[in-house]
Formats: C-alpha cells, sequence, structure tokens
C-alpha cells in the first residue's frame, strides 16, 4: 500500500509524568517523510508538566486525559478517539525515525494487519546493539509459532490495522496480564493475521535505571499467563506435547534472566530447573545454571 489519502494514520503516545521525554516523542511523529493522519496523546493521570507541555502544540496535537490506569488503557483510549485507518504505537519516551512510516507503509498491504521493525537501543543503559543484536532473528515474529517463544516486537515500533485492533478488544485491561499486555495482543493478532517484520532500525527504544526487580517479577508471572491461555487457545491446537513444553521452557529461561537481573541468584537457578524439567535435553538450562552459581550469566 503506497502513502495514499487511504493511508490514515492515527499516533497514539500514552504519556504518563512524561515532561522529560514527550516534546521530543511528539516531534518525531510531526517529522515523518510521510504525514501523519492525527497524533493523539493520552495523559494517563499525569502530576507534572506533560499536560501543559502537550497543550502548548495547539491544534497539532489531541489531548485525552484519564486517571492513572497504565499505558495498555491509555493506548486503548487513544484507539477510541482516533479516526485514522491505521494506529501507531510511540511510547512517550521514545523516538522515531523521520522515515519510519514511509518505510513500513511499503510494507502495509490488505492481506497485513500488522507492520514492526527491528530499533536501535539508547538512554540509560548507554548506546547498546539494536535489537536484531539481541534475538538470533526478529522475523520470528511473523509466525506465531515464533512469537510464542519471545516478544521480539517493540510496541512503538508497531503499525496496527485499526479494524483489527478493535475487533480483538485491544490492550487487554486484566491487571494479571499486565506488563505483558503487549505481548498478548500481538500474540492473539498473529493467530488470526498477517504481520510483517520491517529489518530496519526505525525507533530509538530509551532505557532507564531503575529498580527492576517488582517491574520484572510481575512481568515473568504475567508473560506464563499470557503464554498458557494461548497455548489452550484454538490456535494453538495443532501443537505437539514437545513443542509446548519447548516453549515453556524458553519462558521459563526468559523468566530466569529476569530474576537474575533482579537480583535473585536463588529464583534464577530455580527458573532454570522448571526449564530443565519441562525440556531435559536443552544445553540452555543446565549452562545457565552454571552460570548462576559462578555470578556470571
Amino acid at each position: 500500500m503506497a502513502a495514499t489519502d487511504g493511508f490514515r494514520v492515527s499516533v497514539i503516545i500514552p504519556a504518563f509524568n512524561a515532561e522529560r521525554f514527550v516534546s521530543a516523542a511528539i516531534d518525531s511523529a510531526v517529522a515523518q517523510t510521510t504525514p501523519v493522519h492525527e497524533i493523539i496523546v493520552v495523559d494517563d493521570g499525569s502530576t507534572d508538566g506533560t499536560v501543559n507541555l502537550v497543550k502548548s502544540y495547539g491544534a497539532a496535537v489531541s489531548l485525552v486525559r484519564q486517571q492513572n490506569g497504565g499505558a495498555g488503557r491509555a493506548r486503548n483510549a487513544g484507539a477510541r478517539a482516533a479516526t485514522g485507518n491505521w494506529l501507531a504505537f510511540l511510547d512517550a519516551d521514545d523516538q522515531w525515525r523521520p522515515e519510519k512510516l514511509a518505510t513500513q507503509a511499503r510494507a502495509a498491504s490488505a492481506d497485513v494487519a500488522l507492520v514492526y521493525s527491528d530499533r536501535f537501543n539508547c538512554g540509560d543503559r548507554g548506546h547498546l546493539p539494536p535489537q536484531a543484536g539481541m534475538h538470533l532473528d526478529l522475523r520470528v515474529g511473523e509466525s506465531l509459532a515464533g512469537l510464542l517463544k519471545d516478544n521480539v516486537i517493540t510496541t512503538s515500533s508497531v503499525l496496527l490495522r485499526r479494524d483489527v485492533f478493535e475487533a480483538l478488544g485491544g490492550f487487554s485491561d486484566d491487571p494479571n496480564v499486565v506488563p505483558a499486555e503487549d505481548w498478548d495482543l500481538w500474540l492473539r493478532v498473529v493467530a488470526r493475521h498477517k504481520a510483517k517484520l520491517c529489518p530496519e532500525p526505525l525507533v530509538d527504544y530509551r532505557f532507564h535505571k531503575s529498580s527492576v526487580s517488582r517491574k520484572d517479577l510481575k512481568m515473568n508471572r504475567a508473560r506464563l499467563l499470557v503464554l498458557t491461555r494461548m497455548l489452550q487457545s484454538d490456535a494453538c491446537s495443532t501443537l505437539s506435547g514437545s513443542e509446548r513444553r519447548r516453549i515453556l521452557a524458553t519462558c521459563w529461561m526468559h523468566n530466569s534472566y529476569d530474576a537474575y537481573r533482579a537480583g535473585s541468584r536463588l529464583s534464577a537457578a530455580a527458573c532454570c530447573l522448571r526449564a530443565a524439567a519441562l525440556d531435559p535435553m536443552q544445553w540452555a538450562p543446565w549452562r545457565d545454571l552454571v552460570k548462576i552459581g559462578l555470578g556470571r550469566i
């Protein structure tokens, strides 16, 4: 699909206490070589200067306000206010490269529901390699079997057909699914529709220094819930028992890494043991158990 009048992109930016970064995010949407249809910032109950910054853009940016409910609910509120036929999600602390939408417009077509891209990593953890450097193949996100093993789709890179978003009910507001509600939605999309990777890094994804323990442990629980629900769905009915065990083992390996990052070597080791019990022929859990014991993972 070429960037024509039929390609109307509504940019949705959830913002909570984002006065440090939200202007850069908005400016990167304004600067797209393919003009956007509209920019919608959803203030998620900010207590800083976020609202005044957004208002300074005047009619160029629509402002939606809600009580604090999290990024997923904010994106849903933005989608309800949108009038475009494609939704593009941009977190308030991320930025797009100028050619982001133009590149994705060339990949969008009548049979494609979701387009995503690689990213550059930046911020308080320093300059890191593009996301492709941390994953063997971002293209696995184009299939349900691949996406079940890892969420390789960065939310700020996603361009999603609005009718598909609405048909699937948007992001889950189940508090047990947060903060894995993005992976939950991508899985539900890919289970029914076609996704397409643009391999170019089109997003600057910002890391922040923060205490990760509570967030990571909550992510671990949410990740397992999302995966368990999807494996029980009709979309996964053809998977064999060994395939299901291997997918769950991979999830436990992700949880092990997160637990180690959060400072809990005991929890990290327990997750590795769960992975090994599910898929004992894989060497990665045993390797990481040794690394955890040595403090070198």
